[in-house]
């Protein structure tokens, strides 16, 4: 039989099948980077969310259980110095108070939270007093890759705008208190309708543009993330 001398021909892909190959490759390379990006944003906000609402629940805890604090007295004021000594000079940080109640500051347009105790009772106000002197710490909302992205957008106390909220537990019966007035005697005069029963707290991510909502009811004293 005669020999046949014919070759076999290979094909291979074809420049347009490779370019197209390579869109989709990055098409889908993209979009799933997109999506992990949005849900580590996400998770800053919630994680955000949860805490405040998780430390507004334990200074409640805290006031229930009548938890004391560290406090010195440099001069006519009582200064708490549970964090360090640096605020009481040249006296000492070794006095344990039972304060009257513990709060946390909130501001709208701020990036962090503060705590406070109220230990003076010459400034018993359920307020946080001026210079530090009550401060138990602060910290910020975020801090993922070293950058702080959730803000507090919104304080609504029932339906009103608000610049500065005050919340404070009263101590042992932990009464919720909402820009407190009235009682004790040097809060402020009660104004309007008084002190607001709900609290509106609105955080939001910059980047994502997303919101997380904490809501607190000044009756029932519940704390809650919706």
């Amino acid at each position: 039989m005669p020999c046949s001398n014919r070759q076999r021909v290979h094909r291979g892909f074809t420049l347009i099948e490779l370019l197209t190959s390579v869109v989709i490759l990055l098409v889908i390379t993209v979009s799933v980077t997109i999506n992990i990006n949005k849900s580590r944003m996400r998770e800053e906000l919630d994680a955000s969310a949860r805490q405040v609402a998780n430390t507004l629940r334990n200074l409640q805890a805290q006031a229930l259980a009548a938890k004391s604090v560290l406090t010195c007295q440099p001069a006519a004021t009582v200064n708490v110095c549970e964090n360090g000594a640096s605020i009481c000079g040249a006296a000492a940080c070794a006095t344990r108070v039972v304060p009257t109640s513990v709060g946390m500051v909130l501001k709208t347009g701020a990036k962090a939270i503060s705590m406070f105790a109220e230990v003076d009772p010459t400034m018993d106000d359920r307020y946080e007093d001026a210079g530090g002197r009550e401060s138990l710490q602060d910290t910020p909302l975020s801090n993922q890759s070293g950058s702080n992205n959730v803000t507090i957008t919104s304080l609504l106390g029932d339906a009103t705008s608000l610049a500065t909220v005050n919340v404070a537990f009263e101590r042992q019966n932990g009464n919720m208190r909402i820009n407190a007035c009235g009682t004790p005697a040097l809060a402020p005069v009660c104004g309007g309708s008084g002190e607001p029963v709900t609290l509106t707290i609105t955080l939001t991510h910059a980047t994502l543009g997303k919101s997380d909502i904490i809501k607190l009811n000044r009756l029932t004293g519940k704390i809650s993330i919706e």
